[in-house]
């Protein structure tokens, strides 16, 4: 089963104090370039403690007997 994990990264730009996060495949990203959202200007990615979003199909719908 293939992990479709997406880790939350952060970033505060120094040029225009632009705050902006990006979700990335994986914990490996810590510490990269990036680009601003905002300005274009450059970034550094900073993994935020781990938050990991994960998609789960649904397990039924509901109607299910007690």
């Amino acid at each position: 089963m293939e992990d479709t994990g997406q880790v939350l990264y952060v970033y505060r730009c120094p040029a225009c104090q632009a705050r902006g996060e990006v979700h990335l495949p994986g914990d490996t990203h810590d510490g990269e370039a990036a680009c601003c959202r905002s300005c274009g200007g450059p970034v550094v990615l900073e993994w935020d403690g781990g938050v990991t979003l994960h998609v789960t199909p649904p397990i039924g719908d509901g109607s299910a007997d007690s």
